[in-house]
């Protein structure tokens, strides 16, 4: 551990400071999940955690750890920090890092703030675990975009690919969306919705849909 703060010796308001939950901190999407991903749910939580556990977490960088670091030095605070007289907030029982234990649930991850449609949404969604090109190859082949589902060689033909190397790209994405408890609500009313007008023939599903 590194600097050791003693919370009692903190104002009433810069204790409650440590009590703030991650999605209350303005930091971007990104590093929101990546903090909620590995458990982290307070500032208290972060300060207390090391670069090492974030950098573990799927489609996390050095970019974003250092964003993280920016917004823990705002409030004058760093990572592996060790606070005493302070408990994170009931509920969320505390590991020896500031993340809870690895047997918990993570924490329903937020895909996108900004989203206006069910497009924006499943786009945001893929971009939590790829990027350019892996993430709009995965998009096409999904049908993300709206214009349907593209088979694996007219993808792979696009981007100058084999058609196992794209499916290779797909599964490993999928896989990573897998580790995430996301958050999708235009998704989920759009199951809603088409499980209510189903059956009827897909082009006016779609049409329902849009």
């Amino acid at each position: 551990m590194g600097k050791v703060l003693d919370a009692s010796d903190l104002s009433e308001e810069a204790r409650g400071c440590l009590d703030l939950r991650i999605a209350e901190l303005d930091m971007s999407s990104r590093a929101t999940n990546v903090c909620q991903l590995v458990g982290i749910g307070t500032l208290g939580e972060l300060a207390q955690s090391r670069q090492e556990v974030l950098l573990q977490a799927p489609n996390c960088g050095r970019r974003t750890v250092d964003e993280i670091e920016r917004t823990l030095a705002q409030f004058d605070l760093t990572f592996a920090m060790r606070i005493t007289g302070w408990n994170p907030p009931k509920g969320r029982p505390k590991s020896s890092d500031g993340a809870r234990p690895t047997h918990l649930r993570p924490a329903r991850i937020a895909v996108s703030r900004n989203a206006t449609c069910l497009e924006d949404e499943l786009r945001d969604l893929v971009q939590l675990v790829v990027q350019d090109r892996n993430l709009e190859m995965a998009i096409k082949q999904w049908g993300f975009a709206g214009d349907g589902r593209r088979t694996l060689e007219s993808v792979g033909a696009e981007y100058g690919m084999t058609r196992e190397r794209v499916r290779q790209i797909g599964r490993r994405t999928e896989d990573r969306l897998k580790k995430y408890n996301a958050a999708t609500p235009w998704l989920r009313r759009a199951v809603d919705l088409a499980s209510e007008l189903c059956p009827i023939p897909a082009l006016e599903l779609a049409r329902e849909l849009q």
